[in-house]
């Protein structure tokens, strides 16, 4: 299927008219996708530009139909009491899936020498599982979020389980720690910011010297763009328009020199399981003031 800016609502219609992205004939019907974008992104650019941020940008508003809005676009609605009272916070029993989860957190925070007792900045905590993994882990968590209810849901499951967890609701933009930290984390997150670079520079700042950002279960390809974009698989395309998300990634390439504009010496750990993907740490120099 080649999908191009007319057919998008058609497309998300018949997704779910299938039953979502979860269902066997929905994955049939996204078998072979192309996406085929009116705009054509100019690779001569310079990726960390304001130039190709902004075609980036027009190639979003294209897919999404409207302007970015971080807040409004990046909510989930759920039954809170479930998740709280759930063996995980996903509210999912599918041990394929969890097993994925917590080989990418586990083997993120092995390579990030984490020790007990680190302070960590969980940043787009969602649901907590990453939290709650930190914790189990020995480590103190702050944790960050654009949505009250995952919010209301991690604190809640840090009272029932006795984690010291805390969240609290905000923005990438707008956090800021009251104290330095020893680690940064984005699970699965930091694909949603529109500006990476601006916020990992920002939290960047936030670490005491020798402190690490930790990069996990994020999207490293170079399929669509040689530096970053606008991901144009069928799941992005789907989540683009139907709800607002904002989908990048990066080559390697790309996020490695990112983290060395923001002053943190990328290491990258690679594995052999593609859905677990490499981890990638940042670490501020000792000498850092």
């Amino acid at each position: 299927m080649e999908l191009t800016a007319d057919g998008l609502d058609e497309f998300v219609k018949e997704s779910d008219r299938l039953g979502g992205p979860s269902v066997a004939a929905c994955q049939a019907y996204w078998q072979d996708f192309s996406y085929r974008p009116t705009l054509v992104i100019d690779h001569t650019l310079d990726p960390f530009g304001t130039d190709y941020a902004a075609q980036q940008m027009r190639l979003y508003v294209e897919l999404a139909g409207h302007d970015y809005r971080p807040v409004q676009d990046e909510q989930h609605s759920f039954d809170i009491a479930s998740h709280l009272a759930a063996i995980n916070p996903y509210g999912v029993y599918d041990a394929t899936m969890m097993g994925v989860h917590l080989q990418r957190l586990a083997r993120a925070f092995s390579c990030a020498k984490v020790k007990h007792g680190e302070l960590l900045l969980d940043m787009g905590c969602g649901w907590g599982l990453s939290s709650e993994v930190a914790a189990y882990m020995g480590l103190r968590v702050k944790g960050v979020d654009v949505n009250p209810s995952f919010v209301s849901l991690v604190n809640g499951r840090a009272i029932r389980q006795r984690y010291p967890i805390t969240a609290v609701c905000s923005t990438f933009e707008n956090y800021l720690s009251d104290e330095p930290v020893d680690l940064v984390l984005f699970y699965e997150c930091l694909h949603h910011a529109v500006d990476p670079l601006a916020i990992v520079t920002r939290y960047a700042a936030m670490l005491r010297p020798g402190g690490r950002l930790i990069l996990a279960g994020e999207p490293i390809n170079a399929i669509w763009w040689p530096h970053w974009g606008i991901r144009l698989d069928s799941l992005s395309v789907y989540c683009i328009r139907k709800f607002g998300w904002f989908e990048s990634g990066w080559s390697m390439e790309y996020i490695q020199e990112l983290l060395r504009r923001a002053g943190l010496e990328p290491q990258v750990f690679q594995n052999e399981d593609g859905l677990v993907g490499p981890a990638i740490v940042g670490q501020k120099s000792s000498a850092a003031v």
